[in-house]
């Protein structure tokens, strides 16, 4: 994912999701999504109120062999207040889903927690949990917690890197989610 920062308080960020399927044996079944974001922060964080932000995602999808797999739109809403030393995070999510089957949720959600800890000036440790309707009807919530570290490369520029995991992923309870983050973050004007 790159992220940019283009005008005041306004964030836009492009990134190429890819979802490697092993369920078929020597057919991974790549799935790659084509994820276009905006962000808009209301206000700065202050000593009585938290930091406020809104925005919207659209994500495309190609190599759509897979019938879960459609056009996506959410809608995030994002809080953020430093409590001590550590800045804590709550992100709600409504995503909509284009062209799903009668099997599968039209409107879903995400909701998440994550806290960060400073660790010098240009690192902070993150992590954070998240919960999510599954898309479809006939499975549990996907819940994952990650944990990632953030390093400062430039006055702008920001590389994070995170790590994490998710158990009862569909039908069996004991499946394991594994995941990788890499995100570059900087301003282009």
């Amino acid at each position: 994912t790159l992220d940019w920062g283009v005008w005041k308080n306004t964030q836009i960020s492009l990134g190429i999701i890819n979802i490697l399927n092993f369920s078929e044996v020597g057919n991974p079944g790549d799935i790659v999504i084509l994820k276009l974001s905006g962000l808009y922060n209301f206000n700065q964080e202050s000593l009585t109120l938290p930091a406020f932000s809104i925005g919207a995602s659209l994500e495309i999808p190609f190599n759509n062999t897979d019938e879960e797999n459609n056009l996506n739109a959410t809608i995030p809403v994002l809080i953020t207040k430093t409590i001590g030393d550590f800045r804590v995070h709550m992100n709600a999510s409504l995503k909509v889903s284009i062209g799903t089957s009668p099997d599968l949720r039209a409107i879903g959600y995400r909701v998440a927690t994550a806290a960060d800890y400073s660790l010098s000036f240009n690192t902070t440790l993150v992590f954070g949990a998240m919960t999510e309707s599954a898309n479809s009807k006939n499975e549990d919530n996907i819940n994952l917690f990650q944990i990632g570290i953030r390093q400062r490369v430039s006055q702008s520029g920001i590389i994070s890197l995170g790590i994490g995991s998710g158990l009862g992923i569909g039908d069996n309870p004991h499946q394991t989610l594994f995941m990788l983050t890499l995100r570059y973050t900087g301003n282009i004007l």
